[in-house]
C-alpha cells in the first residue's frame, strides 16, 4: 500500500498506470508475486482500490493510508 501511495503522490491522481509490470513490482517490493496479488485482491475486495491490468484506481485514500502504517 505504501508503493501505491507513493505513486499517488508522484502523479497527483487517484487513477494511474503502474510504472512497471507486476512481476517487476513484486521484485521491487521484495515480495512474492502471489503474495502481492493476494494483497491487491484483498484491497480490491475491501473497496480500497480497483484495478484493471496495470491501471490502479484508489477508491479510499484514508483506508490505503491506514493499511500503509
Amino acid at each position: 500500500s505504501m508503493f501505491l501511495l507513493d505513486q499517488y503522490k508522484k502523479t497527483g491522481k487517484t487513477t494511474f498506470v503502474l510504472p512497471m509490470n507486476r512481476n517487476d513490482m513484486a521484485d521491487f517490493l521484495n515480495v512474492s508475486r502471489p503474495s502481492m496479488s493476494r494483497e491487491m485482491s484483498r484491497m480490491k475486495d475491501e473497496g480500497i482500490i480497483d484495478f484493471h491490468l496495470s491501471t490502479i484506481k484508489i477508491k479510499d485514500i484514508q483506508a490505503l493510508r491506514s493499511a500503509a502504517e
